[in-house]
């Protein structure tokens, strides 16, 4: 048994405790009013099940918390195999941004 998701939604809580008015990426943010379009929410917005892989290189945390990795898989069971796949996201991530950048 592990205990890495507990500890992983305890740190998320700590840093949303910590971090209140951290602001939802404009990308992610519902456009639902002629405004709020024109603020840019929801510009930039990929759907990751329209690429091949389902993933894109989309930031999902507010800016100051870019980075943050609040699961961290031990390598034992069941979470080695999530470790694995967590990696290949990553790559495919890191791919997609380069390729975008060239």
């Amino acid at each position: 048994k592990s205990n890495r998701v507990y500890a992983a939604f305890k740190a998320a809580s700590e840093m949303a405790r910590q971090s209140p008015a951290a602001l939802v990426p404009a990308h992610l943010r519902n456009a639902i009013t002629p405004l709020m379009k024109e603020l840019g929410y929801g510009k930039g917005y990929e759907y990751a099940h329209d690429v091949p892989e389902a993933v894109v290189p989309l930031d999902y945390l507010p800016e100051e918390l870019a980075g943050a990795v609040f699961y961290e898989p031990s390598a034992f069971g069941f979470e080695e195999k999530i470790a694995q796949r967590l990696r290949w996201w990553a790559d495919v991530r890191r791919r997609m941004s380069e390729e975008r950048h060239e």
